[in-house]
């Protein structure tokens, strides 16, 4: 009973190993499909990411060439604005700075453009990659629900072949005891019939030869009985074999039909996975060549964009070379324009100086010619007082008063040539002026040597002459900076030895003189005392010196070059 039994435990071995793999393998499978996806999906998710990483620094790299450009451009715009901001003809830079600048704020405008529109199609982006996966995600838990409806519909097949199974070996076990039990029947029967052939083993030795035949008989009668009894053993040994065998037959039938049923199964969710991961990928790839497609145009676009502000840019920075060449050409020429101001400033200076320097000669010469008035003047009054040589002394009158006049005029000229501050002019004019003083010079003798002679024995006086209280516009210098000393006694003229005749306290008969202004004494009246009175004279009474000394004097130091 025992080993029958445990002939009976044994065929629940495979029974029992084909439940555990019917079911630890689709858990294992789907185990692997499900870390298969995810791994797939994190891949994926992996490449999103590193494009949009890609894309987020080519636009970073992007703004930061437009923010160095831009730097770039402000930065010469100052520097341009402050090398013009002093120049003549900085307004047209002016306008032509702030048309780029407008330019570039038109660029940074169109690169924030850009930029918003990356960022649209970064978002637009990440929430198609999201509705993908959320798609696929919804499509792969629908199949995946399909697919565990399968498997709980397997696993509910493999569950009733599993109870038929048990079923099965129970029968099995059954007939084992049926078996067993006939195989006990029999060891009763053969028992039996031992001890019915010992009894008639005894019963023979009783009878011996009596019973001799009836045992024959008996014994042939035993043996077939035996024999039937054998082979019905035999026959149910052989049934219970069968039995075993089909039983056998059939689990393995069974078996194998569960195993082609879950090949079948794992065949199906293998092509059904496959199907999935070929839609998927189909998918995926229909979605990248979309992606790639409008990164292809966006990069386009993009790149059309860049070219366009590279272009700008480029044209700019040509721009700014041009603003910069003409900078550089107006540099030169107002290099070349301060120097030629140089130039000129040094000219005006030096023609200032020497214009200073006329002046200074004329106002000094205007002082002499002023003395020396006087001084004829004086001399006139001397020949009247004197009373001799009335015709001689009007005709040499009316020749100092002529020279007067044309050194008057000659002064004139000389003041406008001053004004206008030409040397050559003013030079020719003081040749000419020279001219004149040397032809003065050389007529003054004759009419000086018409005059009587007078003593010397007057004497030596220095007086100094004060122009201050003159109204005239080139009275800055003193007769004590420019006058030379007075000349002895015994170098003076003739004439000057007569002491001087102090002014008429009463108003003399003048007669004025148009073309000089002077206003000297009429002829017509026969005064003894009458004097020449001018009205030009704006000092106090000078002292009488001579006619050719103060000539000389007056020529050697104003017109010796």
């Amino acid at each position: 009973m025992a080993s029958g039994a445990g002939k009976a435990a044994q065929p629940l071995g495979p029974g029992s190993s084909v439940n555990g793999t019917a079911a630890e393998f689709p858990n294992i499978e789907q185990e692997l499909y499900d870390y298969q996806m995810h791994s797939k999906m994190c891949k994926k998710i992996a490449q999103l990411t590193k494009v949009i990483y890609s894309l987020n620094m080519r636009n970073e790299e992007q703004e930061a060439a437009l923010l160095t450009l831009s730097h770039a451009h402000h930065e010469e715009l100052h520097r341009i604005l402050v090398e013009t901001c002093h120049e003549g003809e900085g307004s047209l830079l002016r306008t032509r700075l702030l048309e780029l600048q407008d330019s570039l704020h038109e660029q940074q405008r169109a690169g924030a453009q850009v930029q918003a529109d990356f960022e649209c199609f970064r978002i637009q982006a990440e929430e198609r990659g999201r509705e993908t996966e959320a798609e696929l995600r919804k499509k792969f838990e629908e199949r995946l629900q399909a697919a565990e409806e399968e498997l709980q519909e397997a696993k509910a097949h493999i569950s009733d072949a599993q109870e038929e199974s048990l079923r099965l070996g129970k029968e099995l076990e059954k007939t084992m005891e049926q078996i067993q039990e006939m195989g006990a029947k029999c060891e009763a029967l053969q028992k039996a019939a031992d001890e019915e052939r010992q009894r008639e083993e005894e019963q023979r030795q009783r009878k011996d030869e009596d019973n001799k035949i009836e045992r024959q008989t008996e014994k042939r009668e035993d043996s077939e009985r035996m024999k039937a009894l054998l082979a019905e053993v035999k026959v149910l040994r052989d049934q219970s074999v069968r039995a075993d065998e089909e039983k056998r037959r059939a689990v393995k039938e069974e078996r194998e039909q569960w195993e082609q049923k879950l090949n079948d199964l794992n065949e199906e969710q293998e092509e059904t996975r496959k199907k999935m991961e070929t839609e998927w990928r189909e998918e995926r790839q229909r979605w990248e060549k979309r992606e790639e497609e409008e990164k292809k145009g966006m990069h386009s676009a993009l790149r059309e964009r860049v070219k366009r502000a590279e272009a700008e840019v480029e044209s700019h920075l040509e721009r700014l070379a041009e603003s910069k060449r003409n900078t550089v050409k107006l540099q030169e020429r107002i290099q070349d324009l301060e120097e030629e101001l140089e130039l000129d400033r040094r000219r005006v200076s030096e023609a200032e100086g020497v214009a200073k320097r006329a002046e200074e000669e004329l106002g000094v010469a205007k002082e002499r010619l002023l003395l020396q008035e006087d001084e004829l003047q004086s001399r006139a009054e001397e020949l009247l007082n004197r009373g001799g040589c009335e015709v001689c002394v009007c005709t040499e009158v009316e020749e100092l008063r002529s020279q007067v006049s044309r050194m008057q005029s000659r002064n004139r000229e000389l003041e406008l040539q001053s004004s206008g501050r030409n040397n050559d002019h003013a030079r020719q004019i003081r040749q000419q002026l020279r001219g004149s003083v040397w032809s003065l010079l050389l007529g003054s003798p004759h009419s000086s040597s018409t005059l009587p002679h007078q003593s010397t024995s007057q004497p030596q006086t220095t007086t100094q002459y004060s122009t201050s209280s003159l109204p005239h516009k080139h009275s800055s210098l003193s007769l004590n900076q420019h006058s030379s000393p007075s000349l002895p006694r015994s170098t003076r003229s003739r004439t000057s030895c007569i002491p001087p005749t102090p002014a008429p306290t009463a108003p003399l008969p003048v007669c004025p003189s148009p073309q000089t202004g002077i206003r000297y004494v009429s002829p017509s009246c026969h005064e003894p005392h009458a004097h020449l009175q001018a009205q030009t004279i704006r000092g106090p009474y000078l002292e009488q010196r001579g006619t050719e000394g103060l000539k000389q004097e007056w020529f050697t130091k104003y017109f010796s070059f």
